[in-house]
């Protein structure tokens, strides 16, 4: 059973600690181009709120995971808002994203090689979304693993979950929030690449990389056994 542990004498800034936070942008142009700063110190801000959600959607998906993995006291329900939160997370991801199109490409230029070699495919949290859903290598994903085998425990196949509803609606339930997050998951890397369009045009990547080219390989949508289950369902109702 979860518990939660209450702290008296905490006020909204306390709580967020928001003295701290609000300290932790230090753009690195001159503050004499207000406008080029202004840019800059933004585009720290989208990219620390990204981080703070790709923490989020780690730790909501690792919990997923565990409450599909016997043995496991964890509640099917709370895996399936799980799931869907972080589908909804990784939406606002791409919202994120989207809000640099309103950062002056000619301000990016300016302050853009004062970031050397740093760039977004150095995310460590970002590689690690990848592995847990099966996007780097060539294994499935733990999430995946872990639905696999409650699958296989509850005596069903994956073509079951779709066709046989009767069999194990929670099954499908979970199924459905998992192809939603994939779905979710590529509309993100999607517009990471037409964000990236927008602003470098056929220019290199910031870390060295091609560019758009580079992401454009590496958009995706993880759980492929499942849309095919889900399409053989299609059939079967033929």
């Amino acid at each position: 059973m979860r518990t939660v542990s209450r702290v008296g004498g905490s006020d909204y800034a306390d709580y967020l600690n928001l003295e701290l936070l609000l300290q932790l942008q230090h753009p690195r142009c001159s503050r004499i181009d207000r406008w080029v700063h202004g840019d800059e110190h933004f585009f720290i801000v989208v990219h620390q709120c990204s981080e703070l959600m790709l923490r989020q959607i780690l730790i909501d998906l690792k919990d997923a995971g565990d409450a599909m993995t016997p043995p496991s006291d964890g509640d099917l329900r709370w895996c399936i808002d799980n799931l869907k939160r972080s589908a909804e997370s990784l939406r606002l991801l791409g919202s994120l994203m989207s809000a640099l199109h309103f950062m002056r490409v000619k301000s990016f230029a300016s302050f853009r090689p004062l970031l050397g070699k740093a760039s977004g495919a150095q995310s460590s949290q970002f590689r690690e979304l990848r592995l847990v859903l099966g996007l780097s290598g060539n294994r499935d994903g733990a999430l995946f693993d872990a639905f696999r085998k409650l699958v296989s425990d509850r005596g069903c196949e994956l073509g079951d979950v779709f066709s046989q509803l009767d069999v194990d609606h929670v099954l499908h339930r979970i199924a459905e929030a998992m192809l939603n997050l994939s779905e979710a998951v590529w509309q993100c890397l999607t517009e990471h690449v037409r964000l990236a369009a927008w602003m470098l045009g056929d220019a290199a990547g910031t870390g060295g990389s091609s560019g758009v080219g580079y992401l454009e390989k590496r958009i995706a949508a993880p759980f492929e056994p499942l849309w095919r289950a889900r399409s053989v369902a299609h059939v079967g109702g033929a």
